[in-house]
């Protein structure tokens, strides 16, 4: 059974302390960031940068990304994971992705990135809309029969660190 966490009521305000607000106005936090990044790159006439992706690392760090269109492209979630692991981080807590001029559409991720995110944070939580609302899930529940490399760890852990 997939089990969604509420995200809540976006705050434009940062709570004070002990509100037990902290997640709502953070998750608010990254959504802004993945529409700025959108905002700033979209390519209206020839579509090749069209959706934005923010990920918030177990750090504090916000990274972001947008998709780049080719035969080959890259989804805006995968440039977001690229360019938080090129700065060192390995540990991911939520990530979420905009579309649109102005990143007006929360969309949920591919089944590539679905993968993507099982192999590399099965925790992480990703936020998506929902019948309208916005919500949490983890990543690893997104991709209920997920292909699993042996090889590589066992199902739902994190890979290991000198892995990439």
């Amino acid at each position: 059974m997939t089990v969604f966490r509420s995200v809540g009521r976006w705050m434009k305000e940062k709570p004070g302390d002990g509100c037990g607000q902290r997640g709502i106005w953070y998750d608010y936090e990254l959504v802004e960031e993945a529409k700025k990044a959108i905002h700033l790159n979209y390519d209206e006439e020839n579509h090749n940068h069209t959706v934005g992706s923010a990920i918030k690392c177990k750090s504090g760090k916000i990274y972001v990304g947008v998709n780049v269109f080719s035969l080959h492209g890259a989804c805006a979630e995968q440039v977001a994971i690229g360019t938080a692991i090129t700065h060192g981080e390995r540990d991911f807590e939520t990530i979420v992705a905009v579309r649109g001029k102005d990143g007006e559409e929360i969309i949920p991720p591919c089944g590539n990135c679905r993968q993507i995110l099982y192999d590399y944070m099965a925790e992480c939580e990703v936020i998506l809309s929902v019948n309208g609302e916005n919500k949490k899930i983890r990543a690893k529940e997104l991709l209920p029969l997920q292909t699993v490399f042996k090889c590589w760890k066992s199902p739902g852990s994190q890979l290991p660190r000198g892995f990439f």
